[in-house]
């Protein structure tokens, strides 16, 4: 059976008629992952799946993928995208998709994957968002409406703090001690192992593919905080910085938006791997805003774009549809190999 798409007995002056078998479905696309949500209207999941990013002109084969299975009609389509910050990225987006999946058009939304990040950890609450996986962005929303936003510029201007950054300035401290000219640590010995055998000039060349390597250069943030927790001098310098520069980011948002006494949420792969580095975060940001009340999160931020895929058609009480999306929502997604 092929995808099931929206009929048009089920428009009605331009809005969506929404019933109990239709699905919306909520994408989650990171530097280095790609998570799919299929839920019905009520917020109970139906499937997730999970795999590696895509680029823009591949969603479309992923989301037909997903909704060929003939659990109901798709609805409403949000993707949050690590990136999408002007409206030409979005409109790149959207060209690819119409291409692919012309049955998205009048269905689909498109988005920051920080701004869902924020409405899975805060709801429709004010507060700042703090996402730190392979880069690093900070967003936040006002009493007034005000929305502000700091870092996510990419790895090479940006993503202080960032899996991304961490694993990089590691490196470099192995290109160091490989060359012979600064001394070999428990950080370049972590590292190192976690790469296998290698010398300056191949690690030199592997590095220089930055594009194809951003997920293996941020996957050794984990030997940087392990090597941090064993008492090494380079890697506590490179982690006290990140958390520094973490917590500039929501900081400067809260400082935009005049929160006095800002609600903050940490989240992204690097911050709930590391527990000890998100309170070390935290703790950066106590000491420049000491009334910041800290939230932990309930939901994946996957779970945003769900929830703003059902904003698009008013399919359910917001409450009512995170509290099942928490209930059905599964720790752990089945993987996925789309046909591209």
């Amino acid at each position: 059976m092929g995808p099931s798409y929206l009929g048009t007995e089920q428009l009605h002056s331009g809005a969506i008629i929404v019933t109990e078998t239709d699905v919306v479905i909520g994408v989650d696309l990171g530097g280095t992952h790609l998570r799919c949500v299929l839920a019905r209207p009520s917020g109970d999941v139906l499937d997730a799946r999970s795999g590696d990013s895509v680029p823009p002109g591949e969603i479309g084969a992923v989301l037909n993928s997903l909704v060929a299975g003939g659990r109901g009609s798709a609805v409403a389509v949000h993707i949050a995208a690590a990136g999408v910050a002007s409206p030409e990225r979005e409109a790149e987006y959207r060209t690819a998709l119409n291409e692919t999946s012309g049955w998205l058009a009048d269905r689909l939304s498109i988005g920051t994957d920080v701004e869902a990040a924020h409405r899975a950890a805060l709801g429709d609450e004010t507060g700042v968002l703090v996402l730190a996986g392979t880069g690093s962005v900070a967003w936040g929303r006002g009493p007034d409406g005000r929305v502000a936003r700091r870092g996510g510029l990419g790895p090479v201007l940006d993503d202080r703090g960032s899996g991304f950054d961490l694993g990089l300035q590691a490196l470099r401290s192995c290109v160091g001690a490989l060359d012979g000219i600064q001394p070999s640590t428990l950080l370049t010995r972590r590292v190192l192992n976690a790469l296998g055998p290698v010398d300056a000039r191949s690690l030199a060349g592997w590095i220089g593919a930055l594009n194809r390597r951003r997920k293996q250069i941020a996957s050794l943030s984990v030997a940087v905080m392990d090597a941090w927790r064993g008492g090494d001098t380079e890697a506590r310098t490179f982690v006290e910085n990140g958390a520094t520069e973490l917590a500039r980011l929501a900081c400067a948002v809260a400082e935009e938006l005049a929160l006095t006494s800002p609600t903050i949420a940490l989240a992204g792969g690097v911050l709930d791997g590391a527990r000890d580095y998100a309170e070390l975060v935290k703790s950066r940001i106590a000491n420049s805003a000491p009334t910041a009340v800290f939230v932990e999160n309930t939901l994946p931020p996957i779970a945003g774009a769900v929830l703003i895929a059902l904003d698009r058609v008013n399919a359910s009480d917001s409450e009512a549809a995170r509290n099942r999306l928490r209930l059905t929502m599964p720790r752990t997604f089945d993987a996925f190999q789309p046909t591209v």
